[in-house]
């Protein structure tokens, strides 16, 4: 079984995961695209999730074990982010 989790993608197959082992959250683009992958902070990463949603035609998977924090920050209200 993978660490990899995917909690958010973009209709481009860019995806926001985390890797459970290590606890850090990435960035990642399909293969074959000249934009690397970049580690990134949690509130970043939900933020970067929050674009994929409105703005490019991805989703966020809500629930994803050991995404219960990216997922309040999610939920947060834009003036508290």
């Amino acid at each position: 079984m993978s660490d990899r989790k995917v909690h958010a993608f973009a209709e481009n197959g860019s995806e926001v995961v985390r890797y459970d082992r290590a606890g850090k959250w990435w960035v990642e683009h399909p293969a074959g695209s000249l934009l690397p992958a970049r580690q990134v902070s949690m509130r970043e990463a939900a933020r970067i999730a929050i674009e994929f949603w409105y703005e490019r035609g991805g989703s966020v998977n809500f629930g994803v074990p050991g995404g219960s924090a990216f997922d309040r920050e999610i939920r947060k209200p834009k003036a508290q982010r």
